[in-house]
């Protein structure tokens, strides 16, 4: 550390002082000012140069000239050499073992030894990356997925769909489409919503139960195709007892009380997903249905009726119920 004179040279202040000798001295207004007047410089730092020892380097010896003519002088004693137990070539053959060994093949692996097209790794190369592949999403793209790039494209899924369904039923590999099989569509969402099995459960039950007394009642009655179920939402009727409720329909001028009212689809937004179920379990029992919108104020109605028996493409005349449906999607 240095401490200087803010007013004057270390010189100037040493003339200075050698001419005040002379006079008298006021020591405690001297001491006082020299403080005032000191300034603190901070010690350089980082300017030094790193001390380095040289394992190897031989110490340099010096040149002796004899005078003749001097008188003997006592010479130094000779300087004992450096010891060859340890240097930086003995250390690397450490490092790299005798030829051969595991550790020179280690060695030799890590430096890339006898790699002809090994080269110094780059600056990028120490830079930080991700070690996944990075996936650049277009999210500049989404307004247009929103302004009905997305409708084209599932209208083209379900046009490729079709397509693909009636060329299976042209080939006679199809699904699904017989009494007694479980649809393609119907089998996928039950896997994906384990609950739709309880929805068809409840919505299979009606459909057992007229078929049962229908077939119970076709021997004494005679085959009736004009008998029918209806399904009706929460607002069009109430519930009467466990939900079975008696339908009236007009077939000309003859009145046909055969029916059935059920009241579980509701108008809420999983109805049009019950009525989806309806028709399935419809096609399950080879029966036929369909929606219409009817009533003040309207709603949705499913009208499940019995196929004409010239009309049917399986056997004539069923001998008994196939398995529920519930239990097989």
């Amino acid at each position: 550390m240095a401490i200087y004179g803010a007013s004057q040279t270390p010189v100037a202040a040493h003339i200075a002082a050698q001419s005040a000798t002379t006079g008298s001295i006021d020591i405690e207004a001297w001491t006082v000012s020299a403080l005032e007047s000191l300034s603190v410089s901070p010690v350089a730092r980082g300017t030094g140069v790193p001390l380095t020892i040289n394992l190897d380097e031989q110490v340099k010896k010096t040149a002796v000239t004899i005078a003749t003519d001097a008188p003997p002088a006592q010479q130094a004693p000779i300087r004992r050499p450096l010891s060859r137990r340890d240097s930086q070539k003995k250390r690397d053959a450490l490092l790299k073992g005798n030829e051969g060994s595991r550790q020179r093949r280690r060695w030799e692996n890590d430096h890339l030894v006898g790699v002809p097209n090994a080269q110094p790794p780059l600056p990028s190369d120490w830079e930080i990356h991700p070690t996944y592949p990075v996936q650049v999403v277009p999210y500049q793209i989404a307004q247009f997925w929103d302004t009905g790039l997305r409708q084209r494209i599932e209208d083209k899924t379900s046009k490729l769909q079709a397509q693909r369904k009636k060329q299976q039923r042209k080939n006679g590999s199809a699904t699904g489409l017989e009494v007694g099989e479980v649809p393609r569509d119907l089998r996928d969402t039950a896997k994906r919503t384990p609950a739709v099995r309880g929805w068809v459960r409840v919505l299979e039950e009606p459909v057992r139960s007229f078929l049962k007394e229908r077939s119970e009642e076709s021997d004494a009655e005679g085959d009736s195709e004009d008998e029918e179920i209806v399904f009706v939402g929460r607002k069009g009727m109430a519930a009467a007892g466990k939900g079975w409720k008696k339908a009236r329909r007009e077939v000309g001028s003859e009145k046909v009380d055969t029916g059935m009212v059920f009241d579980s689809l509701g108008d809420d937004e999983s109805a049009s997903f019950k009525r989806w179920l309806t028709h399935s379990i419809s096609d399950y029992y080879g029966l036929q249905s369909h929606s219409v919108t009817t009533g003040e104020p309207a709603r949705k109605v499913v009208y499940v009726t019995v196929r004409d028996p010239s009309k049917r493409s399986g056997p004539k005349k069923r001998t008994g119920l196939p398995r529920p449906l519930w239990e097989m999607c």
